[in-house]
Order: C-alpha cells, then structure tokens, then sequence
C-alpha cells in the first residue's frame, strides 16, 4: 500500500509540472504540457483502475523526472509573445486551400487502394472480406505473429499514408465553414484505420490516427489565436467517438479470439482491455525494479545496452552500423499478475534506457524538450512554416504512443514528416482561398464560444 501511495504522489506531480509550465506558457498547447498532461493519464489511471496489483513507485518517479527534464525546455521562450505572434501571421495561412483538398483526397485514395491490393496479395478475397470479416483478421493476426506475411509496396503505402490522410483531413474538417459537408473527410481520414482494425486485427494504427487529427486541429485553432487544447465541441465529439472505438476495439477483440484470455467472453475482455490500457505502468515498473535491484538479467533479456538508439531511433541505429533484429513486439518477455494483467508494453522509457542508461536518458529527454519546444517557437514565429508545423503535429502522436514504444522506431514515421512538410511547403506557394474553407470555420466557432461566456458584452464593446 505505501508503495501504491508513493506512486501515486509522483503521478499527481507529472500533473503539476506540467500545471507549472502551463502557468508560464499561457495555455496548455506546448509541448511540455501536452506531453505531461499524457503522462499524467498513463500512470494515474493504471494506479487507480487497478489498485489491488502491487507496483514499485520507484518507475513512476524516474517517469516524473523524465517529464520535468522534458519540460525545462519550455522556460526557454517567451511564449505569450509567440503566441500573440502567430495570432497576427497566421491566419494569412489556409490549410482548408482546394490545393489541400486535392492532395487529401488522393493520398486517401491511395490508402485504400492500396489496402485492398495488400489484402488480395495476402490471400484475402474482397467477398470472403465482406461475408467473413472476422475470419479474415484471425488469419492476417496469424500470419503477423509467424512472420508469414508477404512483403509488398502496396502494404507499406497503405500504412505510411494513413498518417498524412488524417493530418490533412484534420486541416480541412477545422477549416470548413458551418453547414459545410464535414462526413465525406472523416470517412477518408479513418476509413483505412477502420479496415485495419476490422480485416487486419490491428488496432494501434486507429488511435495513432486519431490523435494526429487532432493534432492538426489544434495547428489551425493557434493560427487563429485560440490557445485552448480543447473545446466545448470537442468534449462532446469525444463521448460518441470514445464509445465508437470501444466498440470497434472489443470487434477487434473477438477477432483475435478469446479462449486463452479467460475463462467466459466477459472475463477474456476485462483482462485484455485491462492489459492494453493500464498494464504498461506496471509492465515497467517491475522491470525498473529488477534493473535497479541489479538483478535484471534473471527475469528480463537486455543485451543491447548503448546500442546507439536502437530501441528509440532505430533508423539512425541501422545508420550507425547496429544490426540487431528486434523481434515483432520489441520485448518477448510477458509480464503477467495472476489473471488480470499480461503483456510485453513497457512503454519508450525501458527502450531509452537500455540505449542510454539512467542518467542518459534523463539527459536525452532535457535535449528532446528543448529542441521540441524550439521547434514550436519557431512554428509560432514564422510566416509560412512547413517542417516545424509537421514535427508539432507528429510529436503529439509521438508522446501518445510513447506508453507503448518509441514512435521513432518506425521508418514509415520519418517518412510522414517529410510528406506532410512538403505538401505544407507546397499549399504555402500555391493555397488560394476557397469559399468553403480558409478561416471562417474556425472563426465561427471560436466566436459561438465567445458569446456563450459572460465576458461576450465587454468583448464586443471592445471590438
């Protein structure tokens, strides 16, 4: 129980460092903030949803120590001056431009196509995908985990692309004015991630997808001067959305099947929603704790230590010569209490450790925060920024799946960077304004909550 306690203490302080960087800042939207605030969630509910299972504080305060290293990279800028900066330049900028509609609408095109060319090569037929869906996603699951897969162009284009088709479409869905048709760009968004989830048993691609989109929204709201992270809309979208995903998961559940999981449907589906939602806090923690008991090779297999980044840029790791091959889950150690918890996620951090040591990794979370958070300064600053833009939005995916493993650790990420920089570089040269789009979306609904406040009148007085 004092274990549990002192846990949870260090959690709630992830919550007020990033609390303490939001005072200096002025808003929630750097990345300091929102890396915290994920954090914060990650190890707060695990601890509360599952208090009965023992778990060693000492993970939660090294995660607590990571996320103040990250954020002291924050203080460096004025950010009120940059705010109010972008607020002046960048409504001159139109991401809901007939240019973005068209590259949205290929790239979403392609995605598709692709997928379902995959699928044929991977023996799936278009009917027995559509009269035996969850028959299809049991044997693309199998093949997965035996390496049987056949290698292809189509399947790396239909992943990489998923990413760009759900910035793009989160550009345009916030960019739209009131009345506007909006349900033809979420279909084209998450279309691919949907037939992932269904036909392919994959179900990481859809959250990931999820939060670039909302990534992209939040680029358009700092264009227009609003510095909230989430508004009225967006908490009720959430509720529908967030039911939507539980139900498209727990078919994704079924799909895999449920027989080694539990001994009835119900039992099965509590273990594995509790396993993939909260077991990578104590996943990590125990293995912390054999690392800091120095008895970490008795339980847990860790032969690359400073392997140049492989577990966090393994990219960059290939470049440098380091040709370890990481098995299909990273880890093959399972992490298992009783009945109630089984899994191989110990989040980015067992990664950056093994690569850089403690006090390393602490060191390599100071330098990512301060080049993240110059990054955003100098998206908040420019007229026409493309690259910074594009590191904002894919770095908030980054700190969502940091829970899992490091999002860099994926060359199809690297790629997405790129593809969406150019396409940003691009619209800035060619955007022209359409009547659907550019900014008065945005501007309506930030004057719809506006005038539901008290402060409305003396606003408009002062307009």
């Amino acid at each position: 129980m004092e274990e549990k306690l002192l846990a949870l203490m260090w959690s709630l302080l992830i919550l007020g460092q990033a609390t303490a960087l939001r005072a200096w800042a002025g808003t929630w939207l750097v990345p300091g903030c929102i890396f915290g605030l994920f954090w914060f969630l990650y190890t707060f509910i695990p601890i509360i949803a599952l208090w009965s299972v023992p778990m060693y504080s000492g993970g939660v305060l090294y995660i607590l120590l990571a996320c103040i290293s990250f954020s002291l990279g924050g203080l460096l800028f004025p950010w009120r001056v940059g705010f109010k900066r972008k607020a002046e330049v960048g409504k001159n900028v139109d991401l809901g431009s007939p240019f973005m509609f068209k590259v949205f609408y290929f790239i979403s095109v392609a995605t598709v196509f692709s997928f379902i060319i995959d699928m044929g090569i991977q023996g799936a037929t278009l009917l027995r995908a559509v009269t035996s869906p969850m028959e299809v996603a049991a044997d693309m699951i199998g093949k997965r985990y035996t390496d049987s897969l056949v290698p292809n162009v189509f399947a790396q284009v239909s992943i990489v692309f998923q990413y760009p088709s759900a910035i793009l479409g989160g550009f345009l869905y916030t960019t739209r004015k009131p009345g506007a048709r909006r349900w033809p760009i979420l279909v084209m968004a998450f279309i691919p991630p949907v037939l992932a989830m269904i036909l392919q048993g994959a179900k990481g691609n859809i959250f990931l997808v999820l939060v670039l989109f909302w990534a992209a929204t939040l680029i358009c709201r700092i264009n227009q001067g609003d510095r909230r992270l989430f508004s009225r809309k967006d908490i009720k979208r959430a509720m529908w959305i967030g039911a939507m995903l539980f139900g498209l998961v727990t078919i994704g559940f079924v799909a895999r099947g449920l027989d080694n999981y539990g001994t009835d449907t119900v039992s099965s589906l509590q273990r594995l929603f509790a396993s993939y939602a909260a077991a990578h806090m104590y996943a990590f923690s125990d293995w912390f704790h054999h690392l800091f008991s120095n008895n970490v090779g008795d339980t847990y297999t860790d032969n690359n230590l400073g392997g140049y980044g492989i577990y966090t840029f393994t990219m960059f790791a290939r470049l440098m010569g380091n040709k370890t091959a990481l098995p299909p889950g990273v880890y093959e150690e399972y992490f298992v209490y009783k009945e109630v918890l089984q899994t191989n996620i110990y989040t980015m951090f067992r990664g950056m450790i093994n690569d850089f040591g403690l006090e390393g990794s602490i060191f390599v979370m100071l330098v990512a925060g301060i080049l993240l958070h110059l990054s955003f300064w100098l998206f908040l600053v420019s007229r026409r920024p493309a690259l910074t833009l594009s590191i904002y939005v894919h770095s908030i995916g980054f700190f969502y799946t940091s829970f899992i493993i490091s999002l860099m650790i994926w060359n199809s990420i690297y790629a997405s960077v790129l593809l969406v920089a150019g396409i940003c570089f691009m619209n800035n040269w060619h955007a022209v304004p359409s009547e659907n789009s550019s900014t008065a979306g945005l501007q309506d609904d930030v004057h719809h909550e506006v005038e539901a406040t008290p402060q409305a009148s003396k606003l408009r007085q002062a307009a």
